[in-house]
């Protein structure tokens, strides 16, 4: 099942094309204003998935690290402490799991950091996704590469989107077009999202 964090972002998106996307036209018939909305699909997207994936991330992270302190099994709590450690290495190490679940004031340190982590990246691209999904615990096989394609190809089109006056109309493409380069992102979230869970909840 879904989390409620990719239903909202689903839902968002879908209502974005619907707001922002126009089709069923010959292509001579798109006007300027079409081309324009078609880029702010692209632009307010990105930012949607951006949010998606940082606010998961977060969540997971807090999960995790409250059923560590709870002596409950998680992969992404032990892997978050680990990352927190590897990074910090000053003062005393809590090494074993007694340790780490006593001293509380360390995790709440792990937090932190992590969301200090996932509010640093602007826009979304495969390097921003697997910093935050490496340090929750998950494998490098759980993050489908066509998935990390597709982010590159997206973060471009945001960049061209944002930085440069991009001309749609000499680029001969509908707007539909940007709606087919979000689309299969969303769905190659799904299994993604699926594995953060089991990440959180097993050990």
């Amino acid at each position: 099942m879904a989390s409620p964090e990719l239903t909202s972002l689903c839902q968002a998106v879908s209502d974005l094309r619907q707001d922002l996307i126009a089709e069923g036209k010959h292509y001579s018939a798109y006007t300027r204003q079409d081309h324009t909305m078609a880029l702010s699909f692209i632009l307010l997207s990105s930012a949607a998935i951006e949010h998606f994936v940082e606010e998961r991330c977060r969540s997971a992270a807090a999960q995790g690290l409250r059923r560590l302190k709870r002596g409950q099994p998680t992969r992404s709590g032990h892997a978050i402490v680990i990352w927190y450690t590897l990074r910090k290495m000053t003062g005393t190490v809590p090494l074993s799991r007694a340790e780490i679940i006593r001293d509380h004031d360390y995790l709440e340190r792990v937090e932190e950091a992590y969301g200090q982590l996932s509010r640093k990246s602007h826009g979304i691209d495969s390097g921003d996704l697997q910093k935050l999904l490496i340090p929750l615990g998950l494998k490098e096989t759980d993050i489908d590469q066509e998935l990390l394609d597709r982010l590159d190809d997206l973060s471009d089109a945001r960049n061209r989107a944002s930085h440069i006056k991009v001309n749609r109309a000499r680029l001969m493409t509908e707007p539909m077009r940007e709606w087919e380069r979000i689309d299969p992102i969303l769905t190659l979230l799904d299994p993604l999202d699926q594995a953060i869970d089991i990440a959180t909840l097993k050990d």
